[in-house]
């Protein structure tokens, strides 16, 4: 969720793709932000907004960090994978991608894929060794328990998503 403030009178229209970094602030600093944001002057909006992780390795920051626009400089070095993440809507409107599961769930996941594969250099086998990594962990955190069965279903699933997020990259350059 996100709580956006528009202190000028016009509305406000949000559009397309930036940068956020994690804020390092003191828990007892945070709330104090967090109370001049809930009493600063304007509209106030809360809004759902999709996130996609820039760095395959960072871990993800603790929940209820707070975040700020990434300046100019991080906005820019972000570019081609602002570029893969318009052509993947691109590629899903024209319905050039391949869902195997939910077609909206699957067309985050070729998004977030996408990224990761720009900025890893992942070529085919380092991709399919990084999503079943990435699957097991995935299960390992939810308590399922991983079988011989769900890798084969996962290796088939990254077969074709290595394909999109191919198809992808192709189309943001």
């Amino acid at each position: 969720m996100v709580h956006v403030v528009n202190p000028a009178p016009e509305p406000l229209m949000l559009e397309g793709v930036a940068a956020v970094e994690p804020v390092q602030i003191p828990p007892d600093q945070r709330e104090k932000i967090l109370e001049q944001v809930r009493r600063a002057p304007g509209t106030h909006t809360e809004t759902t907004a999709n996130f996609y992780c820039l760095e395959f390795l960072r871990p993800a920051p603790p929940a209820g960090v707070l975040y700020r626009i990434a300046p100019a400089a991080k906005q820019a070095r972000f570019e081609p994978a602002v570029r893969a993440l318009q052509s993947a809507r691109r590629l899903r409107d024209l319905g050039r991608l391949s869902p195997d599961t939910n077609p909206e769930s699957y067309f985050h996941s070729i998004r977030q894929w996408a990224v990761w594969t720009l900025e890893q250099g992942f070529d085919r086998e380092k991709f399919l060794d990084a999503f079943l990594e990435h699957a097991k962990k995935s299960f390992a955190r939810s308590g399922r328990e991983w079988s011989e069965q769900v890798e084969v279903a996962v290796r088939r699933s990254a077969e074709g998503r290595w394909q999109d997020v191919t198809q992808v990259l192709a189309e943001s350059r």
